[in-house]
């Protein structure tokens, strides 16, 4: 009799993982198993691009606190650092929101965020090469580009992007046109939202799908990403002739130094593959 009951106690127990199970799967989108593929795809082909953002990341995080010792507590270079503690807590939120759209497959929204990390950046840049407008900056109002003709010329990106260039910013006006197509209402820009076939051709795919050119050159981008922004911050600081010998800010630097040369070979083998014919 106890073993009759132990027997039909186990296919209970079995038929309910079942239900629940079944009941679950029936809640997902169409879209979850590609989702999930193409999240462990992306995460077992690039770990050395994870590896390096992480430890870029955690580069910039140490900066941060810094950068709000010297606005709040010591009163030095107060307008600057908020304008870069703003820009880069901004960016920090785009880094993840990019990387989980690259697991997902979709390629199309990420590139479209990846814009705004590059303006963000762009306009750090900027201000460095312009201190004098950091005041400026931060007197933006929600209307103010409306209403201020003289901050929309100003701050203008193909202005800020020429200027840049003429001080041996690589960016080109290029790249920030092709990655603004995915946010706008563009034919061209659709095929980001698609997927390449063997004979050269694209075809809509319709949901989440796992490229691994894209899936590559998104993290040659963002690998790159919170580097760029502390190496930034640093060319500030050297510039305006700032703190650079404390025993935290050499580790910044040690830290930098150390990253570039790793920084360096992923994105030299991320071209071989993204431009591999």
């Amino acid at each position: 009799m106890l073993k009759f009951k132990a027997i039909i106690f186990t296919l209970y127990t079995e038929v309910r993982t079942w239900a629940i199970t079944y009941l679950i799967d029936m809640r997902r989108t169409p879209f979850s198993r590609r989702r999930n593929e193409s999240e462990y795809l992306t995460q077992k082909s690039l770990k050395p691009f994870y590896e390096t953002y992480f430890r870029s990341v955690q580069l910039l995080l140490k900066i941060i606190p810094l950068l709000e010792k010297e606005r709040n507590i010591l009163k030095i270079d107060v307008e600057y650092n908020r304008a870069a503690s703003t820009l880069i807590n901004k960016s920090l939120q785009h880094f993840e929101s990019v990387i989980v759209l690259t697991e997902q497959g979709l390629y199309g929204d990420a590139t479209a965020l990846m814009r705004n990390v590059t303006s963000d950046l762009l306009m750090l840049d900027y201000l460095n090469l312009h201190p004098e407008l950091v005041s400026k900056f931060l007197e933006e109002t929600k209307t103010t580009y409306q209403d201020d003709s003289s901050f929309k010329k100003i701050f203008n990106e193909v202005t800020m992007i020429r200027e840049l260039q003429s001080h041996g910013s690589v960016l080109s006006m290029e790249t920030f046109s092709i990655m603004s197509k995915a946010s706008h209402s563009s034919h061209w820009g659709s095929q980001m939202y698609a997927y390449d076939l063997p004979n050269g051709d694209i075809a809509y795919k319709n949901g989440p799908r796992y490229e691994f050119k894209k899936s590559v050159a998104h993290w040659a981008m963002i690998v790159a990403a919170p580097f760029d922004f502390a190496r930034s911050v640093m060319r500030h600081r050297v510039h305006t002739k700032l703190d650079m010998i404390s025993k935290e800010w050499r580790l910044v630097h040690k830290e930098i130094v150390a990253i570039e040369p790793t920084l360096d070979a992923l994105q030299a083998s991320a071209r071989e593959v993204v431009f591999k014919r």
